[in-house]
């Protein structure tokens, strides 16, 4: 395949795919093991899906739409939001928390997906780039100011309660427990019992990381590394978080790419990652991931950006310059067949 030129909203991108990967990735760039079902044209950096509707940034907008017949979504709400560029978005029953750049924290209430109404938000110091929402607090990885901790029991009036210092910009943030990690080049690993007072644990560094899943008391990382020769490898990193005191690695599905590493998932044993194109990994072990899917597309050019969410057997791929909606058809062709999935 070739270069393909995409314009949205002024922007205009041009992209190379081009052959080669490690690992087991598809060398001729193919897609395999993924059908395509729909586009949806969006400054799309991040998606979720509850039910049948899919909560997606599309610049300064949260964008509702309705997904339940996934080859023809429907716009079905819009709201335009203080930022100027919709980071993440985190949906906890009626709320979606959205981590808006510059605007930081907004906290949106979705009961009517037709009619978003914001209820709050918490301006934080930095440049909010993720999200997570644990135990009423949402934990803001604010660039440059680290991690904020703010408490969103009351959604109209929320407040800080506390911060994780991460010395390197923080990326991407993720709470399992009692514990957070957190990709800031580094995996930086804090005790957060008490929210006010955070306790930092230890640390993991190989590449500079930029996304963070936890599954199964194995940290998943995502980072791209610049080779000598000025080629891209996008990496897949599983780390051992059993310990929180002694990380150590595990595993790495790793492939060369013309584009950077950005968001992922994980759903019933497989990593479904943002690597230059779209690839589905089996994680089940996680010293030795595989490749059982993958997508090409040229949409992402910027490190760390991208999201995907996964609902049943669909993969919902926010690609910056568009929302991909992918079926995975080796779920049902190999998986069940061969592998047990993880409940």
């Amino acid at each position: 395949m070739g270069k393909r030129r995409i314009g949205l909203a002024g922007w205009w991108v041009a992209a190379a795919i081009i052959g080669g990967a490690s690992a087991g990735s598809a060398a001729d760039e193919q897609p395999f093991n993924v059908r395509f079902y729909a586009q949806v044209e969006a400054a799309c950096n991040t998606v979720q899906v509850v039910r049948h509707y899919a909560y997606i940034g599309d610049g300064p907008f949260l964008r509702i739409l309705d997904v339940a017949t996934p080859t023809s979504p429907v716009t079905v709400g819009r709201l335009r939001l203080p930022g100027p560029f919709v980071e993440k978005i985190r949906v906890s029953g009626r709320f979606a928390y959205i981590a808006d750049g510059t605007a930081g924290l907004q906290i949106v209430d979705i009961a009517n997906p037709r009619s978003p109404v914001r209820r709050g938000g918490y301006d934080t110091t930095g440049t909010a780039e993720s999200v997570f929402v644990s135990g009423g607090l949402a934990y803001v990885a604010d660039g440059t100011s680290g991690v904020q901790i703010v408490d969103v029991s009351n959604p109209s009036s929320p407040t800080l309660r506390g911060s994780l210092g991460t010395g390197y910009a923080a990326h991407d943030v993720f709470v399992s427990g009692n514990l957070a990690y957190v990709a800031a080049q580094y995996l930086l690993i804090f005790d957060v019992t008490n929210p006010a007072k955070p306790v930092f644990r230890s640390y993991y560094y190989s590449l500079l990381y930029y996304n963070v899943f936890i599954s199964g008391g194995v940290a998943y990382l995502t980072a791209t590394h610049t080779q000598p020769r000025g080629d891209l490898y996008n990496v897949l990193d599983a780390i051992d978080v059993t310990n929180p005191d002694a990380p150590k690695f595990r595993g790495r599905y790793g492939r060369d790419a013309s584009n950077w590493a950005g968001g992922f998932c994980i759903s019933n044993g497989f990593a479904y990652a943002i690597l230059g194109g779209l690839c589905i990994v089996d994680i089940r072990n996680p010293s030795s991931p595989t490749l059982r899917g993958f997508y090409p597309y040229t949409g992402l050019l910027y490190p760390r950006k991208g999201d995907v969410f996964v609902s049943g057997d669909l993969v919902y791929v926010a690609e910056v310059f568009d929302l991909q909606i992918l079926r995975f058809t080796g779920l049902t062709a190999e998986a069940s067949r061969h592998w047990p999935l993880y409940p």
